[in-house]
């Protein structure tokens, strides 16, 4: 096994265990979790760093489109580079005064909390090609016969569920006189660019989506969860929990401790505001306990005619494969310091390959609120 893929190996084996502490209830994360889950951050951090490097160095090997095991680099997919593209890009520039020696670090962007992982989306790495998530829609049934009885056999059917890289893109520009002047400017350009592009994804995957890669609240026609009339009444602390209970099928879930639920800032802020009489409980309160996950994220799309949407995920079966966001070879930070040289302007540029299907639609819930 070459570098590459045992680092891909690695890489992918973190990112499922992330998810499955991302997963867990609050009342369940311990210390010894929360400081596993620090570890393997940092850890995959560094595996993707080595990766790209086992990357570059395994394409010199094998340019063209030989592989590198199952492997191809992108760079030997890509084929000869396009013109340059001339273009009036923004500069992002230092801060207005800066002191290098007494300089603290560069505070990064707050962006929306992650919802994606803690529905059950699961993300493989996928190295090159299309990849395909085979589904068995249908088969058989069971049924007591009489002696000597048959049963007939029913035809089965299997959804292959392909699914192309789609391109998600961020790039900063910035004077290299800045880098000189203010300590630390790119890596903090670098590490804000993966921030963007992880919030972006998620914000895709939640919401309808840009046409390229739907997200959950598209239309069921377009791939997203099936649709509803909306409610006609101001949801209740009642009503609320009814909404919960939605997705307890008996089958993806057998109870709300199998289901999560993401939803809204503004629809968390109005069940906040729902108290039980009897003992001064909010709505918020009984959920968390209801539930084994109920969370607020920033990219549900905003209160649309006074409703507001959100996403119940059943989690009690194969919860890891009820939908699927592949990724192609992780994310590429490509540095360019030769297109816009005159001006002494660097570029970076963040790309990264990606993909969703929700495989099983049963497997989650569209909910709906409505707030005034």
């Amino acid at each position: 096994m070459k570098d590459s893929q045992r680092l891909q190996l690695r890489a992918s084996e973190i990112r499922t265990r992330l998810a499955e502490i991302a997963g867990l209830a609050d009342d369940a994360l311990t210390d010894e979790i929360r400081s596993e889950s620090d570890k393997l951050t940092t850890e995959y951090r560094d595996t993707e760093t080595k990766h790209r490097a086992a990357l570059v160095a395994e394409s010199a090997e094998h340019r063209g489109l030989t592989t590198a095991g199952n492997v191809v680099p992108w760079d030997a997919l890509l084929g000869p580079a396009p013109p340059t593209e001339l273009r009036a890009d923004a500069v992002s520039p230092a801060p207005a005064s800066g002191n290098p020696v007494n300089q603290a670090e560069i505070i990064q962007r707050v962006f929306a909390r992650s919802a994606v992982a803690r529905l059950g989306v699961f993300m493989p790495s996928v190295g090159v090609g299309v990849a395909s998530y085979p589904v068995l829609t249908s088969g058989q049934s069971a049924a007591f016969v009489a002696k000597d009885g048959a049963k007939d056999a029913a035809a089965g059917a299997i959804t292959p569920n392909a699914l192309s890289g789609v391109r998600l893109q961020a790039r900063v520009q910035f004077r290299i006189e800045d880098t000189m002047t203010t300590m630390g400017l790119e890596s903090a350009y670098r590490e804000d660019l993966s921030l963007t592009m992880a919030d972006q994804l998620d914000a895709q995957l939640i919401g309808a989506g840009d046409p390229r890669v739907r997200g959950f609240l598209a239309t069921s026609a377009n791939g997203g969860l099936a649709d509803y009339a909306d409610p006609g009444a101001v949801v209740t602390f009642a009503t609320a929990a009814e909404q919960a209970a939605r997705g307890v099928d008996g089958k993806y879930a057998g109870s709300e401790s199998e289901c999560t639920w993401v939803l809204g800032t503004e629809s968390y802020q109005k069940l906040a505001a729902l108290i039980q009489s009897n003992d001064s409980t909010s709505a918020t309160e009984r959920l968390r306990r209801l539930l084994r996950d109920f969370m607020a994220s920033a990219n549900v799309p905003a209160v649309s005619s006074t409703i507001q949407e959100g996403i119940l995920a059943k989690m009690g079966g194969d919860m890891a494969m009820n939908a699927v966001c592949p990724v192609w070879e992780g994310l590429r930070l490509i540095r360019d310091e030769v297109t816009n040289a005159a001006e002494g302007l660097i570029q970076v540029t963040a790309v990264a390959l990606h993909n969703f299907k929700v495989l099983r639609p049963d497997g989650f819930v569209r909910t709906k609120l409505k707030l005034s």
